[in-house]
């Protein structure tokens, strides 16, 4: 039995305690670039609006997995299947916005015939139906007894 492994046939486990320092200052980058993302939000910069909010989340992220998962300190494989996993996503992400614009022209002709009040009625769950009525009465009638 080699020394790595315990009595159970286990690899030992590793304990890794971060520093305080190392976790607030985390911490801290993580609110400040919080603080970013929402000043980035109010500025309305047009196109780069998205890409600028993906990169700011996308380093937020990394520096959770990074620290607070322990990855830094991890094998490398481990980190490999991470980036392997958030390129899967990105792939299908990136694959979807670029199909939305085949369809944009079909959306925005939903949009313009079905506006949201016409779609979501304010009356709705209450019987009434709005401007197509509940059926030859207009939707005004009380229901009948015993049903």
């Amino acid at each position: 039995m080699s020394s790595e492994m315990t009595n159970h046939g286990h690899a030992e486990h590793k304990t890794h305690v971060l520093p305080i320092w190392l976790l607030v200052g985390v911490w801290v980058a993580l609110m400040g670039l919080t603080v970013l993302t929402v000043v980035a939000a109010k500025m309305h910069l047009g196109e780069i609006d998205f890409f600028i909010s993906m990169l700011i989340a996308t380093v937020k992220g990394s520096l959770v997995a990074l620290v607070f998962m322990h990855l830094l300190w991890d094998k490398g494989f481990h980190s490999v299947l991470v980036v392997a996993g958030l390129l899967t996503l990105g792939l299908f992400l990136g694959a979807t916005l670029f199909d939305r614009a085949h369809y944009q022209d079909s959306i925005e002709a939903l949009e313009r015939d079905y506006p949201p009040t016409r779609r979501f009625p304010a009356n709705i769950g209450t019987g009434e139906h709005a401007e197509h009525g509940g059926g030859e009465g207009g939707g005004t009638e009380a229901p009948a007894e015993g049903h």
